[in-house]
């Protein structure tokens, strides 16, 4: 099934592009160049403006590999169940990982040598929507979620969290879910996610009903995809 479009995402790729864009323009009014460029490079330029494109990948490729540093790294044998969110929760549904690999580098953090993202819908920012919503459209991308074992080894081991993981740009506190690992009250009537939240510099396990509204700032852990052009 083909992705649904990711609205947000494409606004922040706009917003890049616009930086950028004013970026050469102030650069070639300093130097007396005008749009006329575009067309040069699209001609008789083409060769130069292409050895440019090379130095500048070079040199951002020598950069990102010079400041990525690993901080911590540790292998998980996870043959036990999850923790559980309260005293007669039931495992609804559990992603079993077996043998995992856990790593925090400079960038960010690894599992199984893939970059963890946190993931939320466009429709988290226009409006809250329920936790019931988030699972299906989750499983409907094919998102490589997490499951609990994830957190609880996060919460033994808080270094091992991202800086970005503790707050929002804007200085709100991010809630993070592990959707590979859903728990059920003991009717088996409600289903609930676990998840993580950094306060008062320490981290914290926190639980959330599905039936609830779920809004811009509580996201899933996913392992990253790789771009589908």
């Amino acid at each position: 099934m083909k992705k649904p479009i990711d609205w947000l995402e494409i606004a922040r790729v706009f917003g890049t592009v616009i930086k950028i864009s004013t970026i050469i323009k102030n650069t070639l009014v300093k130097i007396g160049v005008g749009i006329e460029i575009l067309s040069w490079i699209a001609g008789n330029g083409k060769k130069e403006f292409v050895e440019f494109l090379t130095v500048l990948g070079q040199a951002f490729s020598a950069s990102k590999f010079k400041e990525r540093k690993l901080l911590y790294e540790a292998t998980l044998d996870i043959d036990t169940s999850p923790k559980l969110p309260f005293e007669g929760a039931v495992v609804q549904k559990h992603i079993a990982m077996v043998k995992v690999k856990i790593e925090l580098w400079t960038d960010g953090l690894h599992v199984n040598g893939k970059e963890v993202i946190l993931h939320r819908f466009q429709n988290q920012c226009a409006r809250n929507i329920l936790g019931y919503e988030v699972d299906t459209r989750l499983r409907l991308e094919d998102q490589n979620v997490l499951n609990a074992c994830i957190e609880d080894f996060l919460l033994e081991h808080p270094e091992f969290c991202p800086d970005d993981w503790k707050q929002d740009e804007n200085g709100n506190t991010i809630y993070i879910y592990f959707w590979g690992t859903i728990y059920r009250n003991p009717s088996g009537t409600d289903l609930c996610v676990r998840g993580l939240y950094w306060e008062d510099g320490r981290l914290f396990n926190h639980f959330r009903w599905l039936d609830v509204d779920w809004n811009e700032h509580r996201q899933a852990a996913v392992l990253k995809l790789p771009l589908d052009f």
